[in-house]
């Protein structure tokens, strides 16, 4: 009758021991499960700061374009352009009538163009220019409007680098950002 007692307690020892690895393995499990389901959460996109692109944007913004401002020669920054292009004013001079919008567009299209070598074949394969007028209301719901978006490439992929600022238009902001897709 010994036998059977020491039986016994040796398999209830290794049934302990199974049910302890299974309890840590569950435990494991859910813990990643978690993790998983929080880097999921973030989305596909994959952005990150580019500081290259951060100083293209700051050294972009200070461009004198050939859009004047009521006359020659008080020529326009593109920052000056971009926020004249959400008030909806006109060049002066040379380009007389046509809209702060429009220099703004041509012109910021063929800086990055000319800065960013974009193709299928090469390493940045498009770019997202946005900006946008926000008036951060009472309730702390951001209202914005769309100023200038620029496209050019593919952007599918969501592997994306880039850079965001904004700059004072009273009441609110302009924020403006560049995303160099890859």
């Amino acid at each position: 009758m010994g036998n059977i007692f020491i039986k016994n307690k040796k398999q209830r020892k290794g049934q302990e021991e199974i049910v302890g690895f299974v309890s840590i393995v569950l435990i494991v499990s859910f813990i990643f499960l978690i993790f998983l389901g929080i880097s999921l959460r973030k989305g596909p996109e994959f952005k990150k700061e580019s500081k290259d692109v951060s100083m293209f944007l700051e050294s972009a913004m200070e461009y004198t374009t050939d859009c004047a401002d009521g006359y020659e020669p008080n020529y326009m920054s593109l920052r000056r352009a971009i926020k004249g292009c959400y008030e909806g004013k006109k060049c002066a001079g040379s380009y007389e009538g046509r809209e702060a919008c429009n220099i703004a567009n041509e012109t910021l299209k063929e800086m990055i163009d000319l800065s960013w070598r974009i193709g299928g074949e090469r390493a940045i394969k498009g770019y997202i220019f946005n900006s946008e007028y926000g008036l951060n209301s009472s309730s702390g719901e951001k209202d914005s409007e769309k100023i200038l978006i620029i496209e050019s490439g593919n952007c599918s992929s969501g592997n994306i680098a880039g850079a965001e600022n904004f700059f004072s238009a009273y009441p609110g902001k302009i924020s403006y950002s560049l995303s160099l897709c890859f």
